[in-house]
């Protein structure tokens, strides 16, 4: 072997080396973020606008009945979207388990929906929940203190995943009224 190639074989692979790191970061899956304050959350801009339209919706109706605001949590975020791309990838509705993500919380609950018949709304979304009895008592449990939220547009459905989680106490409280949905608005984000 020529003595030029002997001293630079070194080089040579520090640098196949360092191509093939560069190759395999590049092939990993782009994740798309909000700019908007979620920083990380994965989905699309439109996924986004919708999720921060329900957490708006979710803390005025805390807010009216004297409620603190439940916190936007990341980790449930990006959770609940997998959950809401899970039941849209499988075109089947049903609730995770929740012993799966309740560390850190000491109470858990989720609430999903899909879409039925389109065109869904966010408002849509947010009033049937409300009007529902298991999921209000979610949105409106006293001891719950943060929030992720998911939504997922395939094939133009909306499939929507809330997870909240209380850091301080396992007691949901009494079951809330329907009346009054401060936002029983239909707005017009849809997927």
């Amino acid at each position: 072997m020529p003595s030029f190639l002997r001293s630079s074989r070194p080089r040579l692979v520090v640098l196949l080396l360092a191509c093939l790191v560069f190759a395999a970061a590049c092939a990993r899956p782009i994740r798309i973020t909000h700019s908007a304050g979620a920083p990380g959350l994965p989905g699309t801009a439109t996924e986004r606008q919708i999720e921060l339209d329900l957490l708006d919706r979710v803390n005025m109706e805390r807010a009216a009945r004297g409620l603190n605001r439940v916190t936007l949590d990341p980790n449930l975020a990006n959770n609940a979207y997998a959950w809401s791309f899970t039941m849209a990838a499988q075109n089947s509705m049903y609730h995770s388990n929740l012993l799966t993500w309740i560390s850190p919380y000491v109470a858990v609950a989720e609430n999903i929906a899909w879409e039925t018949s389109p065109p869904m709304t966010a408002g849509d979304m947010h009033v049937m929940w409300m009007r529902s009895d298991p999921h209000r008592h979610n949105v409106l449990a006293p001891n719950l203190t943060h929030i992720g939220i998911g939504v997922a547009c395939v094939n133009g459905r909306m499939w929507g995943t809330e997870r909240f989680g209380s850091t301080w106490s396992p007691d949901f409280g009494a079951l809330p009224p329907v009346s009054p949905i401060v936002r029983a608005d239909r707005g017009a984000l849809a997927c």
